[in-house]
């Protein structure tokens, strides 16, 4: 039973994170595919021996709460996930609209790495929270 779910979880998870990896056009290098696929797949792994089961059986697996899991944790990873800014440019500028410009180029460049560190920092708290959620599973069969 564990081992169908398992494998079961890294299936769906492998799917999920390969379509929502699809759905986002980034331009640039794709960077953190193996976490968003870890989270999703221990978030699925986490539901399914955790949640109660529903839905129409599949090789021993009730396949719905996985899928529906997976899903909700890929849209929240995906909402939660910091956007690049787009600097826009203009053809004409005098020295006062440059330095105004670079100005909040700077703040923004300060903007994005505070989100980036608050963003890891919650992705680290949830992953250890999916964790302890598995292995207490797992110490209380």
């Amino acid at each position: 039973m564990v081992v169908s779910d398992l494998l079961f979880s890294i299936f769906l998870a492998l799917i999920i994170s390969v379509i929502f990896a699809g759905i986002i056009l980034r331009k640039g290098p794709r960077r953190g595919f193996f976490w968003f696929f870890m989270l999703i797949f221990l978030a699925v792994f986490a539901v399914g021996i955790w949640g109660k089961p529903f839905g129409t059986p599949l090789s021993g697996s009730n396949w719905l709460p996985f899928l529906i899991s997976g899903v909700l944790m890929a849209l929240l990873l995906i909402l939660l996930a910091p956007k690049h800014p787009e600097v826009g440019r203009q053809s004409q500028f005098d020295r006062e609209e440059t330095m105004e410009m670079l100005d909040k180029i700077e703040q923004e460049k300060k903007f994005t790495t505070l989100a980036y560190i608050s963003f890891n920092v919650f992705l680290w708290v949830l992953l250890a929270m999916i964790l302890v959620a598995i292995i207490t599973r797992f110490l209380i069969l």
